[in-house]
C-alpha cells in the first residue's frame, strides 16, 4: 500500500511539537539550578530587610545583652513568629559576642557556638543562604537534634539605618518549601517561555501554512505540467533522449524505447553512448568523442543529419536502422547543463530515396543517348558540313546547341548525384597537377568570361607538388566553383589562389558578384538549392554543383567552406591533404 507523503505544513507542525518537547526537557534540566540560585539571592536580600524591619517593630537594643530577661525573650518570640520564612523549624539569635540569646529550643539559650564564616559575614552586613545537612562531627551541631537537608540562613540584625550590627539571625527551614517555591517559579517561567514560543510558532505556522499552500499548489502545477510533458513525449512518434552534463541519460520516451530496444528503466542512468551505438553508412562504428551529443555538451552546438549522409543506430539486439536526428544543447543561465537528441527511423525514406536515385540514374542514362545525338548533329550543321546556313538558321541552331549543352550538363549532374546517393561514384586517384586542372577550367570558360567582361587573376604558390587524387572529380569541383563565379558576376573580378602549407593545399575562388544572403547561407551546400537573389537574374543552374563539390572534397579528406556578403561577392575555400589518396595499382 502506497503511503501518502506528509505536506510541508504537517511536517512543520510535527517538527514544532518535537522542538517544544525538547525545549521543555532542556528548560527542566537547566532552569532549576539557575532559579535556585536566583531564589537564594532573593532570600538573602529579603531576610536582611525583614530582619531589620521586624527588629524595629519588636526588639530593643538592650535585648541583645546577656543574660536575656524574660521580657526580651517574649519580644524575640514575637520577632521570630513574624519571620516570613516558609517551613522554618529552627531559629537562633546570637549577639555580637557569639552567645545564643534566643532559640526556639530554650536549652540552647546561653550557649556559645563555634562561629563559622556565615556568622562573620553577617557581622559585615552580608546575608547568606545555603543548603545544609546535619553533621554530628561538626561541634556547632553538638546540641542540635538531627535533621535532613535544610535551608540555612544567616542575616544581620540592625535597627533602621544604624551602622551597627546588634546580632545575627540563623534559621533552618525545610528544603521542600524552597523547592516548591522554585518549582512554582520554574513552572511560571516555563509557561511564559512556552506561551511566547507558542505565539511565535502560531505566527510561523500561519506563514508556513500560507507558504505550504503556495508550494503545494506549485507542486501540483509542476506535477500537472510534468504529466503533460510526459504525455507529449509519450505521444511523439520521434524518439527523444535527454542527457545531463556528465553524459548520463536522464529521460527517454516510449518511441525511443521502441526503436532502440532498450527499456526506459534500463537506459536511464547509463552513459548515452552505451545506448545510442552509431555507425556510418559503411557499417563503421563512430567514436563517442566525435558524436553530436559530445559536441553539443562541449561546444553548445546544434547538429542535424538526414538522408544523406545517413547515420545508423544499433538496437539492443544488434540490428540497426537509419535515423534522421537533431542534437541540441540544453542551456540554462548561459551554461550547458545537458543535451537532447530527437531522432526518427527513416528506413522507408531511405528505400524511397534509393528507388528515386535508381530511377534518376536510369532516366539520365536513357536521356544521354538522344542528347548526345542532338549535340553531334547540331555541331555537324553548325560546321556547315552538310551545307551553308543563313544567319537565321545559324541563330536557331546556336540556341538548340547551347540549350542541349545545358541539358547534357544537367543530366551529368543528376547522374553524379545518383551515383553519390547510390554509393557508386568511383574515385580513381593518380598524380595530379592541381594548377593545371584550374588553368584548364579557366580556358574552358574563357568565352563566357570575355562575354561578361570579367577580369580573372591567378596566384599560385611556387613548387606546388602533384597530389594523388582523382583529376576528373577535382576538375568537376573547379568547374562548379568557377562556373558559379562567372555566372553570378557581371563585369567584375574573379581571383583563383592556390597556397601550400605543411599538410594541405588551400584553394580560394573569389568573385565580386551577387553574393549570398546571410539568411540563406546555411543551405548553400544542400541539394537543389539556389539563393533567392540570383533566380531572377540568372535562370540557368541546377542547384546541384555545390552539393556535388562538397561530397567530392570530403571524399578527398578535405574541407570546403565559404564567406559571402550580398552584393559584394563570395569566396569559396577548399583544402586537399598534400599526402593525397592511396593510388590505385
Amino acid at each position: 500500500m502506497k503511503t501518502k507523503k506528509l505536506s510541508i505544513f504537517s511536517r512543520f507542525v510535527l517538527t514544532g511539537v518535537f522542538v517544544f518537547i525538547v525545549v521543555g526537557l532542556i528548560l527542566t534540566s537547566l532552569v532549576k539550578p539557575a532559579l535556585l540560585r536566583l531564589t537564594f539571592e532573593q532570600r538573602e536580600s529579603d531576610i536582611t530587610v525583614f530582619a531589620n524591619r521586624l527588629a524595629i517593630d519588636f526588639l530593643l537594643p538592650e535585648d541583645f545583652r546577656s543574660p536575656v530577661s524574660l521580657e526580651s525573650r517574649e519580644r524575640f518570640e514575637r520577632f521570630t513568629r513574624n519571620l516570613p520564612v516558609p517551613g522554618i523549624f529552627r531559629v537562633k539569635i546570637w549577639n555580637t559576642d557569639g552567645n545564643v540569646i534566643y532559640s526556639d529550643r530554650g536549652e540552647l539559650i546561653g550557649n556559645k557556638d563555634v562561629l563559622e564564616t556565615p556568622f562573620r559575614r553577617a557581622l559585615n552586613f552580608e546575608s547568606t543562604v545555603q543548603l545544609e545537612k546535619y553533621n554530628k562531627q561538626n561541634p556547632r551541631y553538638g546540641n542540635e537534634l538531627p535533621f535532613e537537608e535544610s535551608v540555612l540562613t544567616h542575616a544581620p540584625i540592625t535597627f533602621g539605618s544604624s551602622p551597627e550590627v546588634m546580632g545575627v539571625l540563623e534559621t533552618l527551614s525545610r528544603v521542600e518549601f524552597l523547592e516548591n517555591q522554585v518549582n512554582e517559579i520554574r513552572i511560571l517561567f516555563t509557561i511564559r517561555i512556552v506561551a511566547s514560543l507558542i505565539l511565535i510558532f502560531a505566527v510561523l505556522s500561519f506563514i508556513v501554512w500560507g507558504a505550504s499552500r503556495t508550494v503545494d499548489n506549485q507542486r501540483r502545477e509542476i506535477a500537472k505540467n510534468l504529466e503533460q510533458v510526459n504525455a507529449i513525449l509519450g505521444s511523439m512518434a520521434d524518439g527523444v533522449v535527454a542527457v545531463e552534463a556528465s553524459g548520463k541519460i536522464i529521460l527517454m520516451n516510449k518511441a525511443a524505447e521502441t526503436m532502440l530496444g532498450w527499456s526506459i528503466k534500463e537506459a536511464v542512468g547509463k552513459k548515452w553512448h552505451e545506448i545510442l551505438h552509431r555507425e556510418d553508412e559503411k557499417g563503421n562504428p563512430l567514436s563517442p568523442e566525435e558524436g553530436a551529443i559530445a559536441v553539443a555538451l562541449k561546444k553548445a552546438a546544434i547538429t542535424s543529419s538526414g538522408l544523406n549522409p545517413a547515420y545508423y543506430y544499433v538496437r539492443k539486439n544488434k540490428t540497426k536502422f537509419p535515423v534522421a536526428r537533431t542534437i541540441s544543447p540544453i542551456v540554462l543561465n548561459r551554461k550547458t547543463i545537458g543535451a537532447i537528441a530527437v531522432f526518427r527511423d527513416i528506413t522507408e525514406e531511405k528505400e524511397v530515396d534509393l528507388e528515386k536515385s535508381e530511377f534518376v540514374s536510369l532516366a539520365s542514362h536513357q536521356l544521354r543517348t538522344p542528347l548526345s545525338a542532338v549535340n553531334w548533329y547540331s555541331e555537324l550543321l553548325l560546321n556547315e558540313d552538310v551545307g551553308k546556313l543563313n544567319p537565321t538558321q545559324k541563330k536557331y541552331l546556336d540556341e538548340i546547341y547551347f540549350g542541349n549543352k545545358r541539358m547534357i550538363n544537367l543530366v551529368n549532374d543528376l547522374l553524379n548525384v545518383s551515383r553519390i546517393e547510390l554509393g557508386t561514384l568511383t574515385i580513381e586517384p593518380e598524380p595530379t597537377d592541381v594548377t593545371a586542372v584550374a588553368d584548364s577550367v579557366i580556358k574552358e570558360l574563357e568565352f563566357r568570361i570575355k562575354q561578361k567582361n570579367i577580369e580573372v587573376r591567378t596566384s599560385y604558390d611556387r613548387n606546388i607538388p602533384k597530389i594523388i587524387t582523382d583529376p576528373k572529380l577535382l576538375r568537376m569541383v573547379f568547374q562548379n566553383l568557377l562556373s558559379n563565379a562567372t555566372m553570378y558576376t557581371d563585369e567584375g573580378k574573379i581571383t583563383i589562389e592556390i597556397e601550400k602549407d605543411k599538410s594541405n593545399l588551400l584553394v580560394k575562388v573569389s568573385d565580386t558578384g551577387y553574393g549570398i544572403p546571410r539568411h540563406e547561407q546555411e543551405k548553400i551546400f544542400t541539394k537543389l538549392f539556389r539563393a533567392g537573389n540570383v533566380k531572377e537574374k540568372e535562370t540557368t543552374g541546377s542547384g546541384l554543383g555545390l552539393y556535388i563539390s562538397k561530397y567530392i572534397i570530403e571524399q578527398f579528406r578535405g574541407k570546403i567552406w565559404f564567406e559571402s556578403e550580398e552584393n559584394k561577392g563570395s569566396t569559396f575555400y577548399f583544402t586537399i591533404p598534400i599526402k593525397g589518396l592511396e593510388e590505385k595499382k
